[in-house]
C-alpha cells in the first residue's frame, strides 16, 4: 500500500486505487496475505473512530466497523481471516470475521492488560496475541482470552553502559542472569513488538533504562537481551519487523543484524520527511529513500558484504577502526588550555559514546580520536523571572547574563595517513531557561551539559576498514 494506490510487488504494477477516504494520520493494516488492508477514519486519540476495510484487489470497501462514543482505537490488525480492534481502556478485543463481514464475540483477557500502539504484537495466523499487563509480558489464545505463556523478566540492566564494556557477540541468558525486579518500566517504554513469521519467537524493543533488543522463545525463555544503538534515536511508533530468515530485523529506517546486535544499514532523511519501510523478503526491503523521497523504490540489501565486514571486525589489523581494536582519544591544546572541568566532559563523554559501539579506550594507539575545544563569551540577554510554568513570558527584571558557547572539533587520525579519515565540529550553546539561580557558574555548566549531550550522539561508524573491498559499517543513506 502507498497511500491509496495498491501495488503488485512481485509484478511491480499498480493494482488498484482504493474507493472512498481515510485518515492518512491514523491507524493503518494489511493482511499477511496483502488482500485485505483496514483503516481509521481519524487520528489517534480519539474516541468514535470508524475502521474501514477494503478488498486490495478490487479497491471496493469490504465492510465497515462502527466507531463507538467510549471506545478509543489503540490497537488494530488483520490477520487473513480476522479484524481485531482493541483500545486503552478495556482489557478487550473486538473481531471482525473478514469472509462474513459480521462481528464475533468479543473476547476479555484477564488481568490489566492495556493496549497501544507499541505494547502488543498478533501472529500471522491470528491464533496469538501479545501484550503487557502492568508488570508481565503474556500471551493469550485470541478465541478463548486464556493466557497461554508468560514472557520471562527482562534482565538487569544499567542506565549507561560501563566505558570498558565490549561486547561483539550476544549476551547469553541463563537462570542465573540477573533480572530486573521491576520490568513495569521496562514494558511501559516499549516502542514495538513482533512476533517471527513462523510464531516461534517474539521480538520487542524498549528505551529502558537504555535502549534495548529483547527476544523470547516459544516457551517464554529469554533468549536475547541486548543495548543496541540505532543512528537516528528509537521514537515512538517505530515499527519492528523480521527478516524472514529471523537474522535480522528492520527497526523504523535502521536494520539490526541479529548475531552481532549492531546496526549494519541506516537511512537518514530529513525530520519533514515521514519515511516507511517495509521487509519484503530475506534481501529487499521497499520504501522511499532518502535519495529519492516521491518515488516508491526497492533496495537489495549487499548482505554478502555486509557478512564479510563482520567477519573481519573481529580481526585487530584488518581496519583504522574496529571494536577490536582500541582507539586513543586526546584533547588538544588550543589558544587557551581546557580546563579541568570541560575536559572531564568531554572525556566521559566521549569514553562513553565509543563503548555503545563497544570500542574501547587505550593510551597510545595508532587511531586517534583528536579533539580540540573553545569557550566564547555570547550575546548579553535579559533575565525575565517565569512565575509558574504557564507563565511563557515572564517578569522582567533589570538583570542581564551573558550566554557561554562551547565549539568542539574532532577528527580521527590513524597512522598512514596525512588527512583525518573523519572530522565533525559540534557548536554549542548555553541554556535559556534556568530552575536554578542564574549566574556565570550555572550558565557556563549548562553549555557543558549541552556538549555531553551532543557528544553522545555523534555519528561515526564503528567499522572503518583498511580494504576498499570491505563495506564501512553501518552502511549509511543520506
Amino acid at each position: 500500500m502507498s497511500g491509496k494506490a495498491v501495488w503488485d510487488w512481485h509484478q511491480k504494477r499498480q493494482l488498484a486505487i482504493l474507493e472512498g477516504e481515510f485518515e492518512a494520520r491514523g491507524l493503518t493494516t494489511l493482511s499477511p496475505d496483502g488482500q485485505y488492508f483496514a483503516a481509521c477514519d481519524k487520528s489517534p486519540n480519539q474516541k468514535d473512530t470508524t475502521v474501514t476495510v477494503w478488498n486490495t484487489e478490487t479497491g471496493k470497501v469490504l465492510f465497515t466497523a462502527p466507531g463507538d462514543e467510549e471506545r478509543f482505537v489503540d490497537l488494530m490488525k488483520l490477520s487473513n481471516e480476522r479484524l481485531y480492534i482493541g483500545g486503552r481502556l478495556q482489557p478487550t478485543l473486538y473481531r471482525w470475521d473478514l469472509e462474513t463481514k459480521e462481528p464475533l464475540e468479543n473476547v476479555t483477557f484477564p488481568g490489566r492488560l492495556r493496549f497501544n500502539r507499541d505494547n502488543n504484537a498478533l501472529t500471522l495466523d491470528g491464533k496469538y496475541f501479545a501484550a503487557v499487563d502492568s508488570d508481565k509480558l503474556l500471551v493469550v489464545d485470541t478465541d478463548t482470552g486464556k493466557q497461554v505463556a508468560q514472557m520471562a523478566s527482562p534482565r538487569l540492566m544499567e542506565k549507561e553502559a560501563p566505558v570498558d564494556e565490549f561486547v561483539v557477540e550476544n549476551i547469553e541468558i541463563t537462570d542465573s542472569t540477573p533480572r530486573d525486579p521491576r520490568p513495569v518500566f521496562v514494558y511501559a517504554w516499549l516502542r514495538s513488538m513482533s512476533f517471527s513469521p513462523d510464531a516461534q519467537e517474539l521480538s520487542a524493543v524498549s528505551t529502558h533504562p537504555r535502549q534495548r533488543m529483547m527476544c523470547w522463545n516459544n516457551t517464554g525463555q529469554l533468549i536475547m537481551d541486548q543495548p543496541f544503538r540505532t543512528v537516528q534515536r528509537t521514537m515512538v511508533n517505530s515499527t519492528l519487523q523480521w527478516f524472514p530468515n529471523r537474522t535480522a530485523w528492520l527497526l523504523a529506517n535502521d536494520i539490526v543484524d541479529r548475531e552481532s546486535g549492531k546496526v549494519v544499514l541506516s537511512m537518514q532523511y530529513r525530520l519533514s520527511h515521514q519515511q516507511k519501510m517495509q521487509v519484503l523478503d530475506d534481501n529487499h526491503i521497499i520504501g522511499t529513500f532518502p535519495n529519492n523521497t516521491e518515488s516508491l523504490e526497492f533496495l537489495k540489501i549487499p548482505w554478502q558484504r555486509i557478512r564479510e565486514s563482520l567477519a573481519q571486525m573481529k580481526a585487530d589489523n584488518s581496519a583504522y577502526l574496529s571494536p577490536a581494536k582500541p582507539v586513543s582519544v586526546e584533547i588538544v591544546e588550543g589558544f587557551k588550555k581546557t580546563s579541568a572541568d570541560a575536559e572531564k566532559t568531554i572525556l566521559t563523554a566521549f569514553a562513553q559514546r565509543l563503548g555503545r559501539d563497544g570500542l574501547r579506550v587505550e593510551p597510545n594507539q595508532p587511531a586517534v580520536f583528536r579533539m580540540r575545544f573553545a569557550e566564547q563569551a555570547g550575546d548579553t540577554l535579559p533575565i525575565y523571572e517565569r512565575q509558574n510554568a504557564f507563565d511563557f513570558r515572564g517578569r522582567k527584571t533589570d538583570r542581564t547574563a551573558t550566554e557561554a558557547l562551547g565549539s568542539l572539533i574532532v577528527e580521527l587520525v590513524v597512522e598512514g595517513e596525512s588527512k583525518p579519515i573523519w572530522r565533525d565540529t559540534l557548536n554549542v550553546s548555553s541554556s535559556r531557561r534556568f530552575t536554578e539561580g542564574i549566574n556565570s557558574g550555572t550558565i557556563r555548566k549548562s553549555m557543558l551539559d549541552s556538549l555531553s549531550v551532543n557528544i553522545h550522539q555523534l555519528n561515526f561508524p564503528y567499522f572503518i576498514p583498511k580494504s576498499k573491498e570491505l563495506l564501512a559499517l553501518p552502511i549509511v543513506l543520506q
